[in-house]
C-alpha cells in the first residue's frame, strides 16, 4: 500500500502513476482519468495530480462501497423516471 502517489503526463502524452520520490512508473495510461483511477485502487492515502497545465491538485481517493464508487449505486440516477411535460 502506498501512502502518496503522483499522476503525471510524460512528454509523449502518456499518463504515469508513480510513488513519491521514485522515477519508476507503477503504470502508464492513455488519459489522466485512467491514471487517477489506477492510483485510487492501489490503496493510496493521497493522490497528487500534476496536470498538463502544470497545476498540482491533491485528491483523496473514494473509499470502496461509498458514494458513486459503490457498484450497487452506480447509475442509480439514470434509472429514475424522468417527468415528461407536454409541449406547448
Amino acid at each position: 500500500m502506498a501512502s502518496r502517489l503522483h499522476v503525471e503526463s510524460d512528454r509523449y502524452g502518456r499518463w504515469r502513476v508513480h510513488r513519491e520520490g521514485e522515477e519508476q512508473a507503477l503504470s502508464e495510461h492513455a488519459s489522466e482519468t485512467e491514471a487517477e483511477r489506477a492510483a485510487a485502487v492501489t490503496g493510496a492515502v493521497e493522490i497528487v495530480v500534476h496536470d498538463r497545465y502544470h497545476r498540482v491538485l491533491t485528491r483523496q481517493p473514494r473509499q470502496q462501497g461509498r458514494g458513486d464508487g459503490d457498484p450497487e449505486r452506480r447509475g442509480e440516477d439514470q434509472h429514475r423516471e424522468i417527468e415528461r411535460r407536454p409541449r406547448r
